[in-house]
């Protein structure tokens, strides 16, 4: 077997930059999960559908496939939320949002304890358990907080 350390003066390829080829994976991968996932739900797709699809870009991982279909599909769905947020507030509406977690055995102990919390609509909220920020379940910035997170959250008014 080659030596395949990462040590520059050992490296039999010279000038290769795996951080640069690993960063150009990333970028296509996040590119193929965005267009599966916009095209699964303009076309009405189940997860299991957008997830089979995806599941060659991610080296035939079904699991992993579902997983991140499942994550995505969550984020777009709470981002269209805060993009509706944005609109009543411009025009005068005064709003909270509140986390409803999904309130059964499945959930996460982190987000049972966020589950009725409130925050004003341009605020994010914040998980003290795991450090995680951010605008909506399944955008809080964490993998503890964001992957299979199933959680919501809902609209109040002032």
């Amino acid at each position: 077997m080659g030596d395949f350390s990462l040590d520059k003066n050992k490296n039999p390829v010279k000038g290769l930059k795996l951080s640069r080829t690993l960063e150009k994976n990333r970028v296509n991968i996040i590119y193929t999960i965005q267009q599966t996932v916009e095209q699964g739900l303009k076309n009405g797709e189940s997860y299991g559908q957008m997830a089979g699809r995806l599941k060659e870009g991610l080296e035939n991982d079904v699991p992993k496939a579902l997983r991140v279909v499942r994550t995505e599909t969550h984020r777009v769905m709470e981002q269209s939320k805060i993009d509706s947020l944005r609109q009543a507030q411009a025009a005068g509406i005064e709003i909270v949002k509140v986390w409803v977690s999904s309130r059964d055995e499945r959930v996460r102990s982190s987000h049972a304890a966020m589950d009725g919390k409130t925050v004003d609509y341009d605020k994010d909220f914040e998980n003290p358990e795991t450090g995680g920020k951010g605008p909506a379940p399944g955008m809080i910035g964490t993998a503890a907080d964001d992957i299979n997170c199933r959680c919501i959250f809902t609209i109040d008014i002032k």
